[in-house]
């Protein structure tokens, strides 16, 4: 197989990936969360306050991380509010009704990645996770 032809087949494994780990909130009605929104949303939850910290921190332009919330606060799991410290900055927040569900998305969201690389071995996994760091190391550069 040449290595473009291997290139196509993972790219078509990850989007196959992608597709199998979107997550829906537990209410039906709720909107489906992407995984960059998730992203987004995981690093809201764990301190990122601002539109300018979500982007450092998913290492993003703020335009895009701005388009991120942006979604988020329509689907109403993002609040935006003004800075206690500086009014001209915005503060984000987790809504109140999203706090429980994303909980539940969090559960969720393991057991589908537990489901879907059990097909792996200890050994592959490994293999695998090391694969990702290289990866993730030489898209970050």
């Amino acid at each position: 197989m040449f290595k473009s032809d291997q290139i196509a087949e993972i790219f078509r494994g990850m989007m196959a990936l992608k597709r199998a780990l979107m997550f829906k909130m537990p209410d039906d009605s709720a909107p489906t969360i992407t995984p960059s929104q998730w992203l987004a949303v995981s690093t809201i939850g764990d301190g990122a306050h601002t539109v300018k910290a979500v982007a450092n921190e998913l290492k993003i332009s703020s335009s895009a991380a701005t388009q991120l919330i942006d979604g988020l606060v329509k689907c109403g799991y993002v609040l935006r509010s003004p800075g206690k410290d500086d009014k001209r900055e915005t503060e984000l927040t987790l809504s109140k009704d999203s706090v429980a569900g994303i909980r539940e998305v969090k559960r969720q969201k393991m057991e589908r990645f537990e489901k879907v690389f059990s097909v792996l071995s200890e050994k592959e996994l490994d293999e695998f996770a090391e694969l990702m760091k290289k990866l993730s190391a030489s898209i970050n550069k």
